[in-house]
């Protein structure tokens, strides 16, 4: 996504751990999430056809649930063969591990086959899997409906005659040892166990001479008080073993012989197999993102004609709403519209700019990545997302200003292709007086491009100065305000504030709260009393300078 999501813009919105829901089942369906790409302007038709495909799995999951449970359960028994077909095709020889997983992988697509087309959806025809009839029938001749492979008798006669021999030379060789343990036995007093291998006590002198006389034993070592023989082969048995060996080695060739026929027959089906897998991995990577939009009760976005700019109704951010919901609180939904230019948001700290801005960031983001978003989105796909906040990492060398400097270099310089930039508190490392200059100066740099920009600040006036739409949150009205108690700490901040933003006109004031916020997030209540006795002493360093 580089040259997509600029500078640290995809952790600034919480892209990344958006992105991060999103789980395949599969390793196939693991790598197409890591193939994909946004959709850039010039791109529409891909992209609207891209979201009615994750609208179309997310509605057939809602319909059919259970249908879909068992697609993702089949999903996730999948591997990625397409090394083991690449080499088939290459004309590699597989081997039985290989041959095993192809043959299950051929089933796996007859059941996957099977739920696509009984869930209620209208399925891409780029969705369908090729039969793999014959790949079954191949590595399960007898059709016994086996899920294990073997390379048996009944895929080579010369095999089968082999293996035959070799049953009856290890039968022989298995008679052969046991008459002779007998013998051992009637000799020494004590019958050597299933391993051919003899244990007499060190204690026991009659029973050791007997057995270092014997000419059927063989001393191999001594330990714990014991002295361990084992049957020496005789004449037969040593022909007996040599004849095995070679039988052995021979049902080795036969057995590769095998494969490498099943193995050329499978390069035969090679463009089937692998077009399969690439299907697998793009149909594991759509449910994904259809479990993600239901999830956080995702929508499909609605295109809007280029240069149109966006609008966002009821828009959450499922990061920050889990995180509110896990403290008991609730996501105030996201309402406002961005035209191409610029805007301004101002707001009392604490008052949700921040989160604003993320807000409309993650959904074009999610939107542009193929993803359903949560709120209704209606947009003009834009060349990149910038987002400068106050989450930025730092750079050894570089002040905070240096840093946002930099980073804006990028975004303003691309601003003619059509961007989204969101500067949170811009320009604040430095004075209120340059600071507010500096954000009317990018603003109305901004104002005539193709690009959308909205600057969060503190400082009054940017919007009149500059000419353009000013949004504010609503943050703490009369009522609230008359009930509040300076004990009554961050819990009743967070209850009263009210985070919907409101269309303002250009010359309306920032919210000037900063003294209430710190009295309830605790601050000394001297400290705020003297900040009041200035306040009311002298002007607002920031509009003094602005004078």
């Amino acid at each position: 996504m580089k040259g997509f999501l600029l500078a640290a813009t995809e952790t600034g919105l919480g892209f990344d751990r958006v992105w991060a829901m999103v789980e395949p089942a599969c390793p196939l369906g693991r790598e197409a999430k890591g193939r994909a790409r946004p959709f850039l302007p010039g791109q529409e038709p891909e992209l609207e056809a891209e979201l009615a495909r994750v609208d179309a799995a997310r509605q057939a999951w809602d319909l059919a649930p259970s249908l879909a449970r068992s697609l993702h359960g089949r999903l996730a028994r999948l591997r990625d063969l397409q090394g083991s077909v690449a080499s088939a095709v290459r004309g590699a020889t597989l081997d039985v591990v290989e041959l095993y997983e192809l043959k299950r992988l051929a089933r796996l697509c007859e059941e996957i086959e099977d739920l696509l087309a009984r869930l209620p959806w209208e399925r891409p025809p780029e969705l369908t899997l090729r039969d793999l009839t014959a790949i079954v029938r191949l590595l399960d001749p007898r059709g016994t409906g086996s899920p294990g492979f073997f390379v048996g008798d009944e895929f080579s006669a010369a095999l089968g005659r082999v293996r035959r021999r070799k049953r009856a030379c290890e039968l022989s060789l298995a008679e052969e040892r046991r008459e002779q343990a007998a013998a051992v036995a009637r000799r020494v007093g004590q019958e050597p166990g299933a391993g051919g291998e003899l244990a007499v006590a060190a204690a026991d002198a009659e029973g050791l001479a007997a057995a270092h006389r014997d000419p059927d034993l063989l001393a191999v070592r001594e330990a714990g008080g014991h002295a361990y023989f084992r049957l020496r082969p005789g004449p037969r048995a040593r022909e007996g073993e040599e004849l095995l060996a070679h039988l052995r080695e021979h049902e080795r060739q036969e057995e590769a012989k095998v494969r490498s026929r099943l193995s050329r027959s499978v390069a035969r089906r090679g463009p089937d197999l692998l077009h399969n897998l690439s299907v697998l991995g793009r149909v594991d990577f759509l449910f994904a993102r259809a479990r993600l939009a239901r999830e956080i009760d995702g929508r499909r976005p609605v295109l809007r004609p280029p240069g149109e700019g966006l609008a966002i109704a009821d828009g959450r951010h499922p990061v920050v709403e889990a995180s509110l919901k896990g403290t008991g609180r609730r996501f105030t939904p996201l309402t406002v519209e961005l035209a191409p230019g610029a805007a301004v948001l101002t707001g009392p700290n604490m008052g949700g700019k921040t989160v604003a801005l993320r807000t409309v960031g993650l959904a074009v983001a999610m939107a542009q990545m193929g993803l359903l978003v949560p709120g209704r989105l209606a947009w003009s796909p834009v060349a990149f997302i910038f987002y400068g906040g106050q989450e930025e990492e730092s750079r050894p060398g570089l002040s905070a200003f240096a840093m946002e400097v930099t980073r804006l270099r990028e975004p303003l310089a691309r601003r003619d292709e059509g961007g989204l930039l969101l500067l949170d508190e811009f320009a604040r490392g430095t004075n209120p007086r340059e600071g507010r200059a500096l954000s009317a100066a990018v603003l109305r740099r901004l104002a005539g491009s193709p690009s959308q920009c909205c600057l969060a600040t503190h400082h009054s006036g940017v919007a009149e100065l500059v000419g353009i739409p000013h949004w504010q949150t609503r943050g703490l009205r009369g009522e609230a305000l008359a009930d509040v108690h300076p004990a009554a700490g961050a819990a009743w901040l967070y209850e009263h504030m009210d985070y919907r933003l409101e269309r303002v006109s250009p010359g309306t004031r920032a919210p000037r709260e900063a003294l209430l916020v710190a009295r309830l997030l605790g601050l000394d209540e001297e400290v705020v009393a003297l900040a009041e006795t200035y306040l009311q002493a002298r002007t607002d360093e920031g509009e003094a300078g602005a004078r």
